[in-house]
């Protein structure tokens, strides 16, 4: 009756992952006429599911799964090898890259990391509305549109900020092989224009001079002037 058990192990070539049970004492399987494996995927108790094995992108040691029943333990199982089989299409999920680049990013003070971290959670907010979960489907596209959507609002200098922290984080994307072409050589740069200021008229300078030799107290510029040495000083 329980002969073939064995065979719900999940094996294959790229990935081999292998869920059984961890019998307890008196459990009613040692009264049966079972065979050392066939007891280890014995379906009908309520035994603790253990796994292990490995898939293409992870090792998994002997581990208790957290379930007790077969068909669920068989359903994680299965989110397990589908999981692995997407992250070898398309690279890592994109979250999980801004955790790990920002974890790294040691190098600057938490102010930066902060910035860091706001700009790079827009752009997974960005992406996953556009249903890109994992970080090899981002493209230029996807970025050009991030930069003139996603950041709509920022004045030009934030804006080039924000920009050269995303060129950043792809450049060190592509260094660790999380993706696999270089996207920030095919992004265009953002380039802050910069408003010309009209200098002050001699009325407007005359009119600051005027109210700058009117504040008592000051200790430092005008303030601490008299009038006509303010004027003089000019």
């Amino acid at each position: 009756m329980y002969r073939g058990l064995y065979k719900n192990r999940v094996y294959n070539p790229v990935v081999s992952l292998t869920i059984y049970r961890r019998h307890s004492v008196d459990c009613r399987v040692h009264k049966l006429r079972l065979k050392a494996y066939e007891k280890k995927y014995f379906k009908d108790c309520d035994c603790p599911i253990w796994l292990k094995g490995t898939t293409d992108k992870e090792q998994y040691p002997r581990q208790a799964l957290g379930v007790r029943d077969w068909h669920a333990a068989e359903a994680k199982l299965r989110s397990l090898n589908a999981e692995a089989k997407d992250e070898t299409v398309h690279g890592p999920k994109l979250e999980e890259c801004i955790t790990r680049y920002i974890d790294a990013r040691d190098d600057v003070k938490p102010k930066t990391a902060a910035q860091y971290k706001l700009l790079l959670g827009r752009l997974k907010d960005f992406a996953h509305g556009k249903n890109k979960v994992f970080i090899r489907e981002l493209s230029v596209d996807v970025l050009e549109d991030f930069k003139t959507y996603g950041l709509a609002g920022l004045a030009g200098t934030s804006k080039a900020t924000s920009v050269a922290k995303l060129a950043h984080f792809l450049r060190e994307s592509y260094r660790r092989g999380w993706i696999t072409q270089s996207l920030v050589e095919k992004m265009r740069p953002h380039k802050a224009v910069y408003e010309q200021k009209q200098p002050y008229s001699e009325k407007e300078v005359a009119a600051i001079l005027e109210a700058a030799g009117k504040i008592n107290g000051g200790t430092t510029g005008y303030a601490k002037k008299p009038p006509h040495s303010a004027c003089s000083s000019s």
